[in-house]
């Protein structure tokens, strides 16, 4: 019938020193893996990992790493009742994957309780199980094949399954009588199940209720009657109710955030027979639900969608966002009232940001000159003497992550072209080169080279746009002064960093380039007799197609024809690279 494997771990005695892992863009199952819970804390699913978020500082504070496959489900576990403040920093995080796999995760530590799973079924949805405010140690999960488990989440532990014979494909608990479950069904019917406990199975016969497609209908499950109904906003994505007010938050796929409030008045006609109320003097009547609040469309990429959302249980003002490409966005419900319009405001009060799908290349900031450059309060303000890495996409973003904290510095939008190259220019300069294939048959390309201020965002384009040979090879000398640029089937070039200008174009006769470096050791200054220039000595290697390596001397503004060197570490075997001996290979080259 059935077969569960559970394993179970104890915590470790060490938090576990995260988070050291950057999220990208989301999984498809990764759609509505977000969760809020009352101590401030966001966890949502990224693929296979989970990440916990403090909303109050907008930081990631730990990566979770059960899971081998995306993620489908998350959900925290219920806040303590009074009589149980011993266990009141007792959390548990309750996850489940694509291939059926729920681990319940300890969030502060980083590790895992308990694992188990139903055979041959993927979970559907899965709700912490509160029974008469005693325990939070009972998970419900819906299967697929229609079946209801009820597991202790101590030591994964199956404690009853029950097997419908109606389709059901989701799953609701009551939030003030745990006996109570609603599940949806097929044909727009939902099925009202009101005997769940801990001890026995619920029976199979369940009310149905049908409701009409496309609308939001209020329910009241104890007259199973309909209190109103509301017309569903295109793109809906999630519909989060409050618990102490009647309001309900509504999020579209563009990221738009919408507050809707229901309002009473008093009639004195007779009430209708089909609610099933008492003739009383005055009647209260619900009428439809109106947006009171609507927050302002975030501008977003094409490929930007707002895929979950999550509402904060205490204040139940405030909301994250979570969008397809791994940012979360939190806004805020205001009350100010402003000069021209008095009414309620969602605004933005922060995100938490994510690399772009696609990342390409990456390259450490060289800390040498450092010291060297002329102390700016711009320089020291924006980044100090931060370790950063610069990250490339193929969407052309460029971002700037700090190593030892894992915070998104900056984020720009270099080029339209993927980053296929990527070198820092200096401490504060970064060069990117890229190019969009082309569509027809012809094998030329417009080549995107430009070189980014991080400091203000600044970008300059090093060469102008024609229809060339896709470029291959970007590299930046040691001193930092010279740029050389190899392409698939045209000549190397030898660019004047400082002043972006080119120094010289190889001849057509030169072989296409493989691979190439610049000597960190073999290089040179000289200062001219006034003392007020400085001459820059600079050696490049390259490798061709033939596995035979070339010398190029770039020495001020001149540059030397290349020279052919002897050396016994290549052979025609057909290797073609030098990036695990090309260390080795420029240090050991002399150049007369």
């Amino acid at each position: 019938m059935s077969s569960q494997e559970a394993s179970c771990s104890e915590p470790s005695q060490q938090p576990c020193e995260m988070p050291n892992t950057l999220p990208g863009g989301l999984h498809p199952s990764n759609r509505n893996t977000i969760d809020w819970n009352s101590k401030g804390t966001i966890v949502y699913g990224s693929h296979n990992l989970l990440f916990v978020v403090d909303a109050f500082t907008c930081k990631r504070v730990q990566t979770i790493d059960h899971h081998s496959t995306a993620i489908d489900h998350v959900c925290w576990s219920p806040p303590f009742s009074i009589t149980e403040q011993a266990r009141s920093e007792d959390h548990r995080i309750a996850s489940s994957d694509i291939s059926g796999q729920i681990i319940i995760s300890e969030p502060i530590f980083g590790s895992k309780r308990c694992q188990f799973s139903h055979a041959a079924s993927k979970v559907l949805n899965m709700k912490w199980l509160v029974w008469k405010d005693e325990s939070r140690d009972f998970l419900l999960s819906l299967h697929s094949g229609d079946c209801l488990i009820l597991w202790g989440t101590d030591f994964g532990e199956k404690i009853w399954s029950m097997n419908y014979t109606t389709p059901l494909f989701d799953l609701a608990i009551d939030p003030f009588n745990a006996c109570n479950a609603s599940f949806s069904s097929t044909g727009c019917n939902v099925m009202m199940c009101s005997d769940i406990n801990l001890s026995n199975a619920p029976s199979n016969s369940c009310r149905s209720v049908t409701i009409c497609e496309d609308q939001v209908h209020c329910f009241h499950t104890e007259l199973s009657a309909v209190l109103f109904s509301s017309s569903v906003e295109p793109n809906l994505i999630s519909w989060l109710c409050c618990s102490s007010r009647d309001a309900v938050f509504s999020v579209q796929a563009s990221g738009a955030v919408t507050l809707r409030v229901g309002t009473f008045s008093a009639n004195d006609e007779r009430a209708d027979a089909q609610l099933g109320l008492e003739k009383v003097d005055q009647l209260v009547t619900y009428h439809l639900m109106h947006p009171v609040a609507i927050g302002d469309i975030q501008r977003h990429g094409t490929q930007q969608r707002a895929v979950g959302a999550a509402l904060c249980p205490v204040t139940q003002s405030s909301i994250a966002v979570l969008f397809s490409t791994g940012r979360v966005v939190f806004w805020q419900l205001t009350s100010e009232e402003f000069a021209v319009l008095d009414y309620r405001h969602i605004q933005q009060t922060g995100f938490l940001d994510a690399l772009s799908s696609g990342v390409s290349c990456l390259r450490m900031r060289p800390m040498d000159d450092l010291g060297k450059d002329t102390d700016d309060s711009l320089d020291l303000s924006s980044f100090g003497s931060a370790h950063l890495v610069a990250i490339g996409s193929h969407s052309g973003i460029l971002h700037l992550v700090d190593v030892f904290t894992c915070d998104i510095i900056r984020e720009f939008s270099v080029q339209s072209s993927p980053i296929k190259c990527l070198e820092w220019g200096g401490t504060y300069t970064v060069l990117t080169a890229g190019y969009n294939h082309s569509l027809s048959t012809a094998q030329v390309v417009r080549n995107d080279i430009f070189a980014t201020d991080i400091r203000t965002g600044l970008k300059r384009r090093i060469r102008p746009e024609a229809d060339e040979s896709p470029v291959t090879l970007l590299r930046v000398s040691f001193y930092q002064c010279y740029l050389a640029l190899a392409f698939q089937r045209e000549p190397l070039e030898i660019w004047d960093l400082k002043g972006l200008r080119l120094l010289r174009r190889m001849s057509k006769t030169c072989p296409l380039i493989v691979d190439m470096a610049w000597s960190c050791k073999h290089h040179g200054i000289k200062t001219t007799e006034d003392g007020g220039l400085s001459i820059y000595r600079e050696n490049l290697v390259v490798l061709d197609s033939d596995n035979r390596l070339y010398h190029v001397v770039v020495k001020g503004l001149h540059v030397k024809d290349g020279k052919e060197v002897n050396t016994q570490y290549f052979e025609k075997d057909g290797h073609s690279q030098m990036s695990t001996l090309g260390a080795v290979l420029v240090c050991d080259i002399l150049v007369c």
